[in-house]
């Protein structure tokens, strides 16, 4: 199957697009980029210690503590 005309000529555009859009907003772009790294970095660690707080603070042994 061959490609429509319609993306053979829009298809060089797209990366440049990005990259423009990214520049003209780079306060917003760097701002959500430290958000969610913050965000994943907090979750990874509530992930990581939740087996053992179930452990230590509810006193469950590790076949009911771990998924």
């Amino acid at each position: 199957m061959h490609e429509s005309e319609v993306w053979r000529e829009t298809r060089h555009e797209t990366w440049s697009h990005l990259g423009r859009a990214i520049m003209s907003n780079w306060k917003l772009f760097l701002y959500l980029t430290v958000l969610m790294a913050m965000m994943n970095m907090v979750s990874h660690g509530t992930q990581d210690m939740y087996p053992t707080f179930l452990q230590r603070d509810w006193a469950l042994g590790p076949g009911r503590a771990l998924p």
